[in-house]
């Protein structure tokens, strides 16, 4: 999704889904915008983060929302970012999400690898 609330999709990706799958991805980007993530980011990171930071915070705000989608009764893709992938907690904000991968990537040799264009 874009600023301005506009869907871009690949039918072709989406035709291989079952609808509770494509259900559970546009869901997730309408809780992206209504959660004014971009803005947020530019808040927390400035217009031009470094790559490294932007793809925390992409984790971030994607365990957020796959964690409100599937505590609202749905499952998440298998390729989905949730809090238990990362090793965190639940219920919590794409800020604080965001600090806690901070302190890991900081503190430790590993790591995360997730697809960030995963929801």
């Amino acid at each position: 999704m874009d600023d301005f609330g506009r869907l871009y999709y690949d039918p072709a990706l989406l035709d291989q889904r079952d609808v509770g799958h494509r259900a559970f991805v546009v869901l997730h980007e309408v809780l992206h915008v209504w959660g004014r993530h971009a803005k947020r980011c530019v808040r927390l990171l400035d217009d031009r983060p470094p790559p490294d930071k932007l793809g925390l915070w992409r984790l971030a705000v994607d365990a957020s929302v796959n964690d409100i989608l599937e505590q609202s009764g749905l499952k998440c893709p298998e390729e989905g970012v949730t809090p238990a992938k990362l090793g965190l907690p639940r219920n919590r904000t794409p800020e604080q999400y965001f600090a806690l991968l901070l302190k890991a990537e900081s503190g430790k040799p590993r790591r995360i690898s997730f697809r960030l264009s995963a929801f």
